[in-house]
């Protein structure tokens, strides 16, 4: 797996099978980091209209399950991989792993067989009840409750997952006639003549697992045609063959697990959970507790540390990519020269405040003699000069000093405008003898504007003031 899907960064691959493979994913945002487990079809099977279709169905059947002894699937989509399923990761090792084990250890403890067995049933129990979102039962039958299908965490939960063939009242896919789907060794003899499937075929298999795990042996060896064969007609292989510390009570319950006949078994799990539940206590009145999480941590430390080192050796390249993702984002990306927001808005202040205050300085240097009219609200005309006039120049004035204007008129500080009285007008001697042209329309303005022209001549201060 080479892509990165919905933000899911590919850690190591820890599963593989005819199908499928299984990945753990590091999901990250920040500080936040969390691992899952993503299963995808394997390349020769993406095109697989049926196989694609069993995918879609493990992810309506899983998403739909929220049971502690039971793997949910968190979420699906698809790239350019093709399809996945996202999955909570459960850190730990698979039964058949932990069986495998007990070639060099020796049997597995009777009491850590009945609390596996026990969880096994509830997952079962849990998965047989899921009901649809209306609230229909969809009879789910799981089809291939195995011990590679069985997970077994760190943490002491025993997890059922897998129901990529599990088949489901309204599921979008349907068994082939003749087709066999899930494991041969651990299937019911109605699963073996295709006839219709029930809970209680899934409680064949787990019969078959518990024998196994007892005995460190399948139920019935043989491959193909002999198989079934056994599996269809051949007795109930005895357990005191390969063990003979078992209660009378669990080898009665193994023998009506594994019959012939579904009528014959018990209804459903939850039964047979009760009655693990009765020969454990019975047990433990001879026996020190023997915790799962405990023995399983002890027996794989090896491979848990390992692990732990693959998972943090692939995290530390996830970050020394990002770091290098965001050094090159910062070379290309203008914004992040910019200025802090604050210090910008301060430059954008002070400028404003200068352009106020050189206006302010600009408007009084051009200016005529006397103070600038009160705002009436009426606006100078302006217009286009008659043919044949002239435009008299005006006359500026600069006075040696004048007296520097309160703060509030150099910046336009909200100063209400004073009404002044108006006073007679003077004539301009020195302006009149240079031009004698009558005013032109672009020299006319209002009666209020006119008035203010007559006013005392205005100071102006040196540039240097304002420095």
């Amino acid at each position: 797996m080479h892509s990165v899907s919905k933000g899911y960064s590919p850690i190591t691959e820890i599963a593989r099978g005819g199908m499928g493979a299984v990945h753990i994913v590091a999901r990250r945002h920040g500080t936040y980091c969390r691992l899952y487990a993503m299963k995808r079809l394997l390349e020769a099977h993406r095109g697989d209209v049926e196989v694609r279709a069993m995918f879609l169905e493990e992810a309506r059947i899983a998403g739909l399950l929220r049971h502690p002894n039971a793997v949910s699937v968190l979420d699906v989509g698809e790239d350019e991989d093709g399809p996945y399923l996202v999955m909570e990761l459960v850190e730990g090792v698979s039964l058949a792993t932990l069986i495998r084990s007990s070639r060099s250890f020796g049997p597995l403890p009777l009491q850590l067989c009945l609390r596996i067995a026990l969880q096994i049933a509830d997952g079962l129990h849990g998965a047989h009840e899921l009901r649809s979102p209306t609230g229909q039962g969809l009879g789910l039958v799981h089809r291939d409750v195995s011990p590679p299908n069985i997970l077994i965490g760190y943490d002491g939960l025993v997890r059922v997952t897998d129901f990529g063939i599990a088949k489901a009242l309204g599921g979008g896919t349907r068994t082939s006639t003749g087709v066999l789907k899930g494991k041969l060794c651990y299937m019911s003899p109605e699963q073996l003549r295709f006839e219709e499937l029930d809970r209680r075929a899934d409680l064949f298999a787990l019969g078959a697992v518990i024998f196994e795990m007892l005995s460190d042996r399948p139920l019935y060896e043989g491959r193909g045609a002999e198989l079934a064969r056994q599996i269809l007609h051949e007795p109930t292989p005895d357990i005191h063959d390969g063990r003979g510390d078992l209660p009378a009570s669990l080898v009665e319950l193994l023998f009506e697990l594994l019959a012939k006949s579904p009528s014959d078994r018990p209804a459903d799990a939850a039964k047979v959970s009760a009655r693990l539940s009765v020969v454990l206590e019975e047990l433990l009145h001879d026996e020190e507790t023997i915790s799962i999480a405990a023995f399983v941590s002890q027996r794989f430390e090896a491979e848990r540390e390992e692990m732990r080192k693959v998972v943090s050796r692939a995290l530390e390249r996830a970050d020394q990519t990002l770091k290098a993702f965001d050094v090159a984002a910062v070379a290309v990306n203008p914004k992040t020269l910019e200025p802090p927001r604050k210090f910008r808005r301060a430059v954008v202040l002070a400028v404003a405040v200068a352009a106020t205050i050189v206006t302010s300085v600009v408007a009084a240097l051009v200016v005529e003699d006397g103070p600038a009219a009160p705002h009436t609200g009426l606006t100078a005309t302006i217009g286009s000069p008659p043919a044949g006039s002239t435009i008299p120049e005006p006359q500026l004035t600069r006075p040696a000093s004048r007296r520097l204007a309160p703060v509030e008129e150099q910046l336009q500080i909200e100063s209400p405008p004073v009404a002044r009285p108006s006073r007679p007008r003077r004539t301009n001697s020195r302006r009149r003898t240079r031009s004698n042209v009558e005013p032109s329309a672009a020299e006319t303005v209002t009666e209020d504007s006119a008035e203010s022209s007559s006013a005392q001549p205005r100071q102006v201060a040196p540039w240097r003031d304002f420095l």
